[in-house]
């Protein structure tokens, strides 16, 4: 039951920093794109730099939390130092990659020309995969620091 609850709180966790990252990115971008004058004021303002940011915190969760299953479900008997780069950037590609189709799936609406769905499904699928591979860094990084930790004030001293 233990490991179920660690392995619930890690995807949980990977879901919500996914999807404060995306949210982050996507409406910064229509942010600045509306500062410019790159996308007009006419059809985008106030209101839809919120439902962007509330839609992209959930897509990013979404996404987020399929990628953490997958690590969770496929890189079980590995450790951090063990993990591979590219599988995690493989996860993470396959975890956001798979929202754009199911999105389109889902939808009732006219179907999306296959043309933007193929872009949307690799554009977010690499913003996946960069994000799988941040994840693994930062979780090294981490790591690495509190094994220096543990080993107390002796390890600091010359």
């Amino acid at each position: 039951m233990e490991q179920n609850s660690r392995r619930f709180r890690g995807i949980f966790g990977v879901a919500v920093t996914w999807g404060i990252a995306l949210s982050a990115l996507a409406t910064s971008s229509l942010a600045l794109g509306l500062a410019f004058g790159l996308v007009p004021t006419s059809v985008f303002g106030a209101r839809e730099l919120v439902a962007l940011a509330v839609r992209g915190l959930f897509a990013g969760g979404l996404a987020g939390a399929l990628f953490g299953y997958l690590l969770a479900n496929r890189e079980r008997e590995s450790t951090l130092a063990t993990m591979s780069m590219r599988r995690i950037a493989l996860w993470g590609f396959l975890g956001a990659a798979s929202i754009p189709v199911i999105l389109s799936l889902a939808s009732v609406g006219p179907p999306l020309p296959i043309g933007v769905l193929v872009a949307g499904t690799l554009g977010f699928g690499g913003i996946g995969g960069l994000l799988g591979t941040a994840t693994l860094r930062i979780a090294r990084r981490d790591s690495a620091r509190l094994n220096a930790a543990e080993q107390g004030p002796s390890r600091l001293m010359p």
